[in-house]
């Protein structure tokens, strides 16, 4: 039976545990796309060999991470935020966002190719100062 390749090694590590008709298959789809502006001096980059951009792009993690997440919600001004106004993420989905090329660097040197997060904006008096999760 054809499958994704998560679900069949769940299935062999799991299956005992599991019903036999259980699978967990992921529908991808691909949103608008985005693009993140950056303030000259948090980033560096060098060019391919022909002179076009960018055989690598250097991100400072700081401003990598403020671009990305929402300081607030709702809150277009940064790439998650703008696709959760328009409603291309939700707490329903699992969402990646690709920057071909791009490394960060920070504190902890370079170069990080990636990382896994989840959203969220601070609460206030509305909801006891509890965090906000994406919704």
């Amino acid at each position: 039976m054809p499958t994704q390749f998560v679900d069949a090694v769940q299935k062999a590590e799991f299956g005992n545990h599991a019903r036999p008709d259980w699978h967990t298959l992921l529908a991808p789809s691909i949103k608008t796309p985005r693009t993140m502006v950056l303030n000259r001096g948090t980033y560096q980059f060098s060019l391919n060999a022909d002179g076009t951009c960018c055989a690598f792009i250097l991100v400072d993690e700081s401003a990598f991470v403020s671009q990305l997440f929402p300081p607030a919600a709702p809150d277009n001004s940064t790439v998650i935020g703008s696709a959760e106004v328009a409603g291309d993420i939700t707490t329903k989905d699992i969402s990646t966002f690709l920057f071909p090329n791009t490394y960060l660097f920070g504190s902890f040197g370079c170069c990080v190719l990636g990382f896994h997060s989840f959203d969220f904006e601070l609460g206030d008096a509305s909801n006891n100062n509890q965090l906000r999760f994406m919704s």
